[in-house]
């Protein structure tokens, strides 16, 4: 079984970004001989824009099909939007490469039945 993890990046790709300024998210998926790079996405960094609320929903939707968010930092009510999209969020202090490598290490730290 697989998992899939949004990281939310940087613009250049390589450190972690707070959630709500996060404009790109590193879509990977976890499995038996791999993290496999998907794709990115784009966002809106929702805590920079006027209606934040319903700019966060378009994020939640954006990353509804992932198990786990892994970003610097989440806020509260980021955190209750994801998670009511069966998401489920992580804060992890390092860059990009040393999270995958850790959840490649050790998948479960993420894998939730979805």
């Amino acid at each position: 079984m697989s998992i899939k993890v949004a990281f939310a990046i940087s613009q250049d790709g390589s450190a972690l970004e707070h959630f709500g300024f996060a404009e790109q998210f590193a879509i990977y998926e976890f499995g038996e001989n791999h993290p496999a790079a998907r794709e990115v996405r784009h966002a809106s960094a929702f805590c920079r824009r006027p209606d934040k609320e319903l700019n966060l929903q378009t994020v939640a939707d954006l990353l509804a099909d992932c198990q786990a968010v892994i970003c610097a930092v989440i806020g509260p009510c980021a955190r209750q939007e994801l998670a009511a999209a069966d998401v489920e969020a992580f804060e992890f202090d390092g860059t990009v490469e040393s999270a995958i490598q850790t959840i490649a290490r050790q998948p479960s730290l993420v894998r939730r039945a979805k």
